[in-house]
């Protein structure tokens, strides 16, 4: 005796049987992509911590540099500049905080240079030593 389920005498019966279990799995997938996309935007969410932004600043005051590192736990880089239509010196400030560190970090440029020119870029990966403070 076999437990095997035997199958259908007819092809097309069998081959409609194969596209019905198919189909099953087609509708049990789609019921289950919501919730995976919405679980997948809550970790996003939550993970915001770990994304990592370059922030560029070009501006003519060099104490902004020290202010930003004075507030921002993180290093950055100074280098001098000129300005290609005015011929003026300007500073360029690189820095990469992370992306709740963002607001912040911009509140700071524009109330103390708000002539300055921001550029933020979304990053990949960071190599390198970034200080992150420990989540409490």
């Amino acid at each position: 005796a076999t437990t095997a389920k035997p199958r259908p005498a007819s092809p097309a019966l069998a081959a409609s049987m194969d596209a019905f279990s198919d189909r099953r799995l087609v509708c049990v997938a789609m019921e289950v992509m919501p919730s995976t996309f919405s679980l997948m935007l809550v970790i996003d969410a939550i993970n915001v911590r770990n994304k990592k932004v370059s922030v560029q600043i070009i501006t003519s005051k060099e104490e902004l540099s020290k202010t930003l590192l004075a507030n921002i736990p993180h290093g950055a880089t100074l280098v001098n500049g000129t300005g290609a239509f005015s011929g003026a010196p300007r500073y360029i400030i690189y820095m990469v905080v992370s992306s709740i560190e963002l607001k912040h970090t911009l509140h700071l440029i524009k109330e103390l240079d708000p002539d300055s020119f921001v550029n933020v870029t979304a990053l990949q990966q960071v190599v390198g030593r970034f200080f992150m403070r420990p989540v409490k």
